[in-house]
């Protein structure tokens, strides 16, 4: 779980074409599974499942924990440079 990781997710809009997926009249937005894949494989994380036709979707509540993570690497960092400006100043 790293900001590095969440770094190389890529956000995505898209629309189903089959109604029995989802919404086809507007957009949804996500991340593509097989990005989360690359990131966090399926065979070691349950961030994905995967149906009998091995497509794969994503359990969104499983991106809670690195978030979180990467929210406090960014509020680490942050307070590193406002020390590093008090310093200087």
């Amino acid at each position: 779980m790293s900001l590095k990781k969440i770094g190389r997710l890529k956000p995505a809009e898209y629309s189903y074409t089959d109604p029995s997926k989802g919404e086809t009249e507007r957009l949804s937005m996500g991340i593509m599974a097989q990005d989360l894949n690359e990131v966090w494989p399926y065979e070691k994380y349950s961030v994905l499942q995967k149906d009998i036709q091995g497509n794969y979707s994503v359990e969104y509540y499983q991106l809670i924990a690195p978030i979180v993570k990467a929210v406090q690497e960014l509020s680490d960092k942050v307070d590193e440079l406002q020390e590093q400006i008090k310093k200087e100043a």
